[in-house]
């Protein structure tokens, strides 16, 4: 890369970000100044503008396509280790006080979303693989321990609607009667494609949930669990 155009890119962003902070009227969001900005052939640069921003990123990770950040909340609360590899249209999201911390060498691909929210913490453990269009939603803390393994499109969900108390209104868009919970994953987990795992659940460490699984509760280490609800079918050997 051209040293010019690195200097270039990087002042227009710092230019686009200090008028954004100060501007009165609305804000664009974090991830469409990344995508105005930042050609994607210069996603070595990204790690130097998250750091800017805010965040704290190891300049030793790799980006391929175009993330989203939307940061809503405070930005040093992203926190993403070495060897972390993100695919294109991974969505990393944070509100309020909500934390995110990506251990070294996870995967993240293509379509990955992670939010984290109110006071919740997001803990992705060493080299976690998290396969396409996954979604963690972290209301309440979600925990993932070390080289567990999420198929594609896996639901996890530390919060929920409280449907007993207040409008539809408040449940879809206020957020006023969420109900939050935790997730804790154990380290060398299984999680096979389409499963949903839904707050105030605990899977113990080598435990395996079936694809197209529902899932709440309690899980004993090394249990492999299928269905809707999930049911405890036997251990592994």
């Amino acid at each position: 890369m051209n040293k010019s155009n690195r200097n270039d890119i990087l002042n227009n962003l710092k230019e686009n970000i200090a008028e954004n902070k100060n501007s009165k009227s609305p804000k664009k969001s974090f991830s469409h100044l990344i995508s105005e900005l930042v050609p994607e052939r210069f996603n070595s640069l990204l790690p130097l503008f998250l750091n800017w921003y805010g965040c704290k990123i190891s300049r030793d990770i790799n980006f391929t396509g175009k993330p989203l950040f939307k940061i809503d909340g405070n930005p040093n609360n992203i926190i993403i280790k070495k060897g972390v590899l993100i695919r294109d249209k991974v969505d990393i999201r944070n509100r309020d006080n909500g934390r995110i911390i990506i251990h070294e060498n996870a995967y993240l691909d293509e379509g990955v979303r992670i939010i984290a929210a109110r006071d919740a913490v997001v803990e992705i453990g060493q080299g976690v693989a998290i396969s396409r269009n996954c979604t963690i939603n972290g209301g309440g803390d979600v925990q993932i321990g070390d080289f567990s393994i999420l198929g594609n499109n896996v639901n996890i969900n530390a919060t929920t609607y409280n449907i007993r108390n207040g409008s539809v209104n408040n449940f879809f868009v206020e957020h006023k009667n969420d109900i939050s919970g935790s997730v804790k994953i154990g380290r060398d987990v299984w999680i096979g494609s389409n499963a949903s795992i839904i707050m105030n659940t605990e899977m113990g460490e080598g435990s395996i949930l079936g694809a197209n699984s529902l899932l709440k509760g309690e899980v004993k280490p090394f249990s492999i669990m299928l269905g809707v609800p999930a049911k405890h079918i036997k251990f592994r050997e």
